[in-house]
């Protein structure tokens, strides 16, 4: 079992290792070619195909036709000027990782300490990549008009769209920073266990607010992504846009009953949420030209620690043969390295003593019928599931 690093209640960090959050006068990468409207994303999107399975995404009537489809308008991939290049991500070069100013406790915000899997509830800010590779990632994603084809998705509490499931495929320096050992060691770090993405298809997922003609950044009245609760234990939310003229753009969340606002980052910046045991939204933010986040969600490394995830809020706004494989995938690894323990602890005591733990292989198997109960309830039939729309 993973041995998760504890971290004190509303802690800061040590004098050599805090620093103030990195800002940059990079000038952010846009091409008004990719964004062609003055609406936030559409609410409707045609029929895709990803690795042979056609889906429609058909959210609720109430939010369709409010924006125009991006699909109609986007240039065509051939007369795209694609300005990324084949940069590898280099941790020497791309990752500016320092330990946040302070990490806010599950004890410290009102949760109980057992909730969860590690005691950091939310970071505060802390610098996490350069800004050559925030120019690269931006690059990546927003210079790829097959990302906005195939990987767009919305729903009723993200209207505004999300941009995933793409990285493996589309974006192999944005799948590469966030797999890097040193990326995960640091992103660890500040978690207190041990983390790796939680699926391929929930590395990178992009959040796009752009300003209406004339108008604000964005809806000042609505939040960028309502109340929630994350489908994956933790979350690691990334500034790509440059925010030297944005306000707001916090994350709330409920401390002792009050709402909390923990302080939105900067470009390269990001923060930790253990957003699974934590109700919380992304506030938004104006005065700006655009608030651009990636977000990548993480479970526990160890087969061996509690997995709560859920599939109810990402089934909506995903590929579900991706989904559902690499959900497979990963829960049936973990079950198979489980069981492969347990059998290696029969044949040992068996060995030892010639004795049998009864009552510890019952409840073991109860662990683990539940482990595969939970599995029967997150893969719900595709027409059962309602594309686009999130129960709240």
């Amino acid at each position: 079992m993973a041995n998760p690093m504890k971290v004190s209640a509303g802690r800061t960090s040590p004098a050599s290792m805090a620093a103030p959050e990195a800002s940059s006068n990079h000038t952010p990468y846009f091409d008004a070619r990719i964004f062609p409207f003055t609406e936030p994303f559409p609410v409707a999107m045609k029929s895709v195909s990803t690795q042979g399975v056609v889906q429609t995404l058909t959210p609720p009537m109430s939010s369709r036709n409010s924006t125009v489809d991006l699909t109609e308008q986007h240039i065509s991939a051939d007369a795209f000027e694609n300005t990324s290049d084949r940069t590898e991500f280099n941790p020497n070069v791309h990752l500016s990782f320092r330990f946040p100013s302070k990490v806010h406790t599950m004890s410290s915000i009102g949760q109980p300490s057992d909730n969860g899997i590690s005691e950091t509830a939310v970071s505060e800010p802390f610098p996490l990549f350069s800004p050559e590779a925030i120019e690269k990632m931006r690059d990546e994603v927003l210079g790829n008009p097959s990302i906005f084809e195939n990987c767009q998705f919305v729903s009723n509490i993200a209207p505004k769209g999300q941009l995933r499931g793409y990285a493996k495929d589309y974006a192999p320096f944005i799948y590469s920073a966030w797999n890097h050992p040193q990326t995960l060691e640091a992103l660890s770090q500040v978690a207190g266990i041990d983390l790796v993405p939680a699926m391929d298809f929930e590395i990178g997922h992009v959040n796009i607010c752009r300003p209406k003609v004339n108008g604000p950044a964005c809806d000042e009245s609505k939040p960028i992504v309502d109340w929630h609760t994350d489908a994956y234990p933790f979350v690691c939310v990334l500034m790509l846009s440059n925010c030297a003229d944005m306000r707001g753009g916090e994350t709330a969340l409920l401390n002792h009953g009050e709402v909390m606002k923990v302080r939105g980052p900067t470009q390269g910046c990001a923060v930790i949420l253990q957003g699974r045991y934590i109700r919380h939204k992304a506030l938004n933010a104006f005065g700006g030209a655009e608030r651009i986040t990636m977000v990548t969600s993480f479970r526990p490394r160890s087969a061996h620690v509690k997995d709560d995830t859920t599939l109810w809020t990402v089934r909506p706004v995903s590929n579900l043969t991706r989904l559902y494989s690499e959900y497979s995938d990963y829960r049936l690894a973990n079950l198979k390295e489980r069981i492969d323990k347990k059998r290696a602890d029969v044949d040992h005591r068996l060995y030892k003593d010639g004795g049998f733990d009864t009552a510890g292989m019952r409840a073991f198997i109860v662990e683990q019928k539940e482990f595969l109960d939970r599995m029967l309830e997150e893969i719900v039939p595709e027409d059962e599931v309602q594309m686009g729309f999130i129960p709240e």
